[in-house]
């Protein structure tokens, strides 16, 4: 995956760099027919590896999942990253992570996540759990925190005091949602949720699981 993270990451550069020369030459009234044609191509080679890496991920993230269903009653909540986009334009938070989140094919990974967990039965148990307030609220208490750092999560409740990474706080979260839609939250206290650490995988993704029935 890392491989095709950086391949990825050159065409971007590459096909950043053509963009360039192109607008100064459309500019200047001069031919771009050909360099044109040479960023569809390179977009053409970038959409292909950006399959491969969902395809890769998503293979990965199965893989740890079904793993778990030997110890775990296991429901599975994702973020629904829907709108995602529009909420990282220029201006607005780190510009690494602003790019991060436009090259991401995050709609092509869930597709396939959900179609390789729907094979061993698990569709029913799969659900995208909307994100909205889930990186801003602490998971403790409710609160409405700040994120002095992309990767770090603070809250203001006094009372409360949870800081930590931002990540599992905004991941719990979205469990705790799912949990509630699948009616688990009857038999689930706080203590009760576990944060799946994926490695490079970028979705918050979770375990839910109630330890009465394991």
């Amino acid at each position: 995956i890392e491989n095709t993270k950086l391949a990825i990451l050159k065409l971007d550069k590459r096909i950043a760099e053509i963009q360039h020369k192109a607008a100064k030459r459309s500019t200047d009234n001069e031919q771009t027919d050909g360099l044109y044609s040479l960023l569809r191509e390179l977009r053409s080679e970038r959409s292909e590896l950006k399959y491969e890496i969902s395809h890769q991920l998503s293979a990965e993230i199965n893989k740890y999942l079904l793993s778990l269903t030997d110890q775990y009653d296991l429901w599975i909540g994702i973020g629904k990253l829907k709108g995602i986009r529009r909420g990282q334009r220029r201006g607005n938070g780190n510009k690494r992570h602003r790019k991060r989140m436009h090259r991401w094919a995050y709609g092509q990974l869930t597709w396939m996540l959900e179609y390789k967990l729907s094979k061993p039965g698990y569709k029913r148990r799969f659900l995208t759990i909307p994100e909205g307030w889930t990186s801003i609220k602490c998971w403790k208490c409710n609160t409405k925190g700040k994120r002095p750092k992309q990767e770090f999560f603070k809250c203001k409740n006094v009372s409360c005091k949870w800081m930590g990474d931002a990540d599992f706080n905004g991941a719990t979260n979205i469990a705790k949602r799912a949990a509630k839609y699948f009616k688990l939250t009857t038999h689930l206290k706080s203590s009760l949720f576990e944060v799946s650490e994926l490695g490079s995988a970028e979705p918050k993704t979770m375990k839910v699981f109630n330890k009465n029935n394991t």
